[in-house]
């Protein structure tokens, strides 16, 4: 399984990239990127030491993703408690595709 996004902050300026998982820093807008002793994960820090990715590798067909994006003036935040979307969040979600693909988030107790 491989990634490839492209990390922007508030500002849209680019962050952090992933091509097929391969890492693609941009030194000048992060603090520091790592890949765990496991090599199942990836944590990229932005210049204010706030996680803004976390990637973890669970097997061959899943991955769970936390992190925040920024899109058109809004951010997204996916994190363990659900989806934060400005001021909207989401406690559980369940969101498939027409690739069969899906998203599970579900609700702590």
């Amino acid at each position: 399984m491989s990634l490839d996004l492209r990390l922007f902050d508030a500002d849209g300026k680019i962050i952090y990239g992933l091509d097929h998982n391969k890492l693609l820093p941009n030194n000048n807008n992060m603090w520091y990127a790592e890949v765990p002793a496991t090599g199942h994960s990836i944590l990229v820090h932005d210049q204010h030491a706030v996680t803004v990715l976390s990637v973890n590798y669970i097997n061959k067909l899943a991955m769970r993703l936390s992190g925040q994006f920024h899109y058109a003036g809004h951010t997204v935040t996916v994190g363990e408690d659900g989806i934060l979307m400005d001021t909207i969040k989401i406690n559980s979600a369940l969101i498939s595709s027409p690739t069969g693909a899906m998203i599970s988030i579900p609700k702590r107790p």
